[in-house]
């Protein structure tokens, strides 16, 4: 696993092709790869997924539930957005209490990038309240989950937004932690 900056990293190596097509299968990194004027094709089509918190256990936790994902984590709402804007996610997990500037903080900034404007927020949070949970919504989030989060809760959210989905009001209620 090559590093890319203090957030972000990359575990598959990607097949290059130059300006006349030939391909070879290099290991550089996505952005090395753009760097050098290259076009990058995954040898996995994984998506990226950028969890964004301040606990380390709980990235420990999401680092092993989305093991089939490029996960690339931020500690807080500054790395977060320069992570994103660098190297726009398919999915952003935000906690709402971070150092420095707070998820709904972070969310508002993202949504004012072209290229994060529709990517999915999904905030993480250990408060319930109606209040937050619109804020949450109102900064340009896509969902709200109270913690503790559980794998099969994740698990399905992911289904939602990647395909997959089960809608069905059990797993609705699931996912928004009344299942419990």
């Amino acid at each position: 696993m090559r590093s890319l900056d203090p957030v972000c990293a990359v575990k598959e190596p990607a097949i290059l092709a130059d300006r006349n097509h030939n391909k070879e299968s290099l290991t550089y990194s996505k952005i090395d790869c753009r760097e050098k004027g290259l076009s990058v094709s995954d040898t996995t089509a994984r998506k990226k997924i950028l969890v964004v918190d301040d606990d380390h256990e709980l990235q420990a936790f999401l680092r092993r539930i989305l093991s089939d994902y490029d996960v690339c984590e931020a500690p807080d709402g500054e790395k977060a957005l320069e992570a994103a804007v660098k190297e726009p996610p398919d999915l952003i997990l935000m906690d709402v209490r971070l150092p420095g500037m707070d998820g709904y903080q972070t969310t508002s900034q993202m949504r004012q990038q072209p290229s994060l404007a529709q990517v999915p927020v999904i905030f993480l949070s250990g408060q319930s309240a109606a209040e937050d949970k619109g804020r949450s919504f109102a900064s340009g989030g896509s969902m709200y989950l109270r913690k503790p989060i559980r794998k099969s809760q994740l698990q399905q959210v992911l289904n939602l937004v990647f395909g997959g989905r089960d809608e069905s009001p059990a797993a609705r209620k699931e996912i928004a932690g009344e299942g419990r």
